[in-house]
């Protein structure tokens, strides 16, 4: 996973929209923490942290943090934003499903559509190992892209999606979607096709998250459609929802899918 990730974002997706200095994702993360910020405790474990616009967002008023992130280049980017402004927040390099956080948060956040990196398995050994990292009453943040929902309504296409950064135009195409994994395989070239990059999107949807999990003792409190940037309309294939960790359910036998 590590190894993918880090090379899908330098070389096919353009990784500095995730970072601080980036306006349109600052103000996305700004507009979702005022939206939400009753739910956000005094303590927050950012899982897929990116540039750690999140940090930039909530440490200054007082609350810890600690981010974790595969990508090299924009933990690099959130460090040296975060010792800027004389933060005291933490960045720990690995992979959100395996790495052990030590200490218990009031707030878990996945944002940023990070959920579309993990499969359901990976999802189920993220919950097993964050349950160290909670107490009852903490919060679980998300928000992802209900692939499902773009299924039934079309949105999401087969044809090529192109997007431009440092390396030029980039085209993504989809080359499958298993529906028994529950993966979109995409792969995505430069226009001079000297390269290609392969990866996967997970398929989500409201009910399979839900599910997952209420079965590991996470409530759900509070969900609405996300809203998009700069104009603040509501994305129909977009979820915000937030959960409480209340207990796991006795009976639950979910298992890692491979």
């Amino acid at each position: 996973m590590d190894r993918s990730l880090v090379r899908y974002y330098r070389t096919a997706e353009n990784y500095r929209r995730y970072l601080v200095s980036d306006p349109n994702r600052y103000a996305e993360l700004t507009r979702f923490f005022h939206a939400h910020r009753r739910y956000v405790g005094r303590s927050v474990l950012d899982l897929g942290c990116g540039g750690g616009v999140l940090e930039s967002i909530v440490a200054p008023s007082g609350r810890r943090y600690v981010g974790v992130d595969v990508h090299p280049d924009m933990l690099r980017a959130a460090r040296a934003a975060a010792r800027a402004r004389g933060s005291t927040a933490r960045f720990l390099r690995g992979d959100i499903t395996r790495l052990r956080v030590r200490g218990r948060f009031d707030t878990l956040a996945l944002l940023g559509n990070a959920l579309g990196h993990l499969s359901v398995g990976e999802m189920v050994e993220l919950l097993r190992l964050r349950a160290a990292n909670v107490h009852a009453g903490s919060t679980f943040l998300l928000d992802y892209r209900d692939v499902v929902g773009m299924f039934w309504r079309g949105s999401w296409t087969r044809g090529p999606f192109a997007q431009r950064h440092k390396r030029g135009t980039i085209v993504s195409r989809t080359r499958s979607v298993d529906l028994e994994e529950g993966r979109i395989h995409i792969r995505a070239r430069p226009a001079s096709g000297r390269w290609s990059v392969e990866f996967t999107q997970s398929i989500w949807s409201a009910y399979v998250l839900e599910a997952l999990m209420r079965a590991h003792g996470w409530k759900l409190v509070h969900r609405t459609p996300g809203r998009s940037v700069p104009d603040g309309r509501p994305e129909p294939d977009r979820w915000e929802e937030v959960y409480r960790f209340v207990a796991p359910l006795r009976s639950s036998r979910v298992r890692s899918i491979s």
